[in-house]
């Protein structure tokens, strides 16, 4: 087995077994956000994405999971095609990430689809 193959091996129990289907109310939305196979496919599977960016958005995905339980404003929404995106910036442990909500309209049903490391 690949390094590779055991950090997203690792990650991806945290994603399915200790975060999908124990989501909290995020404040900004007074919502859950749910975490589904959209956001895992977004980050593991996106061709544009290089193997070390794989490694890197999955050791943040811990981070991601508390700022979007903490998250009381959204930095950015966008609007493409009827889909929202929202996109929180914040600082967790001294990592400044940028956590991406997407949803079906305004009313929707929240969904995590990435996360990213800020400069």
């Amino acid at each position: 087995m690949t390094r590779i193959s055991k950090i997203i091996n690792k990650y991806k129990e945290f994603y399915f077994q200790q975060w999908r289907g124990h989501e909290k109310e995020c404040p900004v939305f007074q919502e859950k956000v749910y975490v589904t196979r959209l956001g895992w496919n977004h980050i593991v599977f996106n061709k544009r994405h290089r193997s070390k960016d794989v490694v890197m958005r999955l050791k943040a995905l811990i981070l991601a999971k508390e700022l979007l339980e903490k998250a009381t404003i959204y930095q950015d929404r966008r609007i493409k095609n009827g889909n929202y995106f929202y996109a929180f910036d914040g600082i967790i442990r001294n990592k400044k990430i940028r956590v991406i909500v997407t949803s079906k309209g305004k009313k929707g049903k929240k969904i995590f689809l990435s996360v990213i490391y800020r400069a």
